[in-house]
């Protein structure tokens, strides 16, 4: 398994309808880079690249419920 590239954080918000979202902050320096080393390109060439968005067992000393990483899988090439 290779190691943890943690590229943000979030919060969740939840409304009192029971529905919720979870803001976001990425950051940004570095993320060519990554982009190079974990992205990929589609046939019609799009550029992606595959993120995690995971709970945290507890939030942060900020409130983050959640952290941002890459995920490293890329698909197999035709």
């Amino acid at each position: 398994m290779s190691e943890k590239i943690y590229i943000g954080s979030g919060k969740e918000k939840v409304f009192p309808d029971g529905g919720s979202v979870i803001n976001c902050m990425i950051t940004l320096d570095g993320l060519n880079q990554i982009f190079k080393d974990h992205g990929f390109t589609t046939d019609k060439g799009v550029k992606k690249l595959k993120i995690i968005v995971g709970k945290r067992r507890e939030p942060d000393q900020w409130g983050n419920t959640h952290s941002v990483e890459i995920d490293t899988w890329k698909p197999q090439q035709q």
